[in-house]
C-alpha cells in the first residue's frame, strides 16, 4: 500500500467514525441542500 492510499484510507475511517457518532456536522449541509 502507498502512503496515499495509507492516507486516504484513514482518513475515510475518520469520516466513517465522525458520521456515526456526530450527525450534527451533517445534518445542517442536509437543510442547505
Amino acid at each position: 500500500m502507498s502512503n496515499l492510499e495509507a492516507s486516504y484510507n484513514l482518513i475515510l475511517n475518520n469520516l466513517i467514525d465522525i458520521s456515526e457518532t456526530e450527525d450534527f456536522y451533517f445534518k445542517p449541509i442536509e437543510v442547505i441542500v
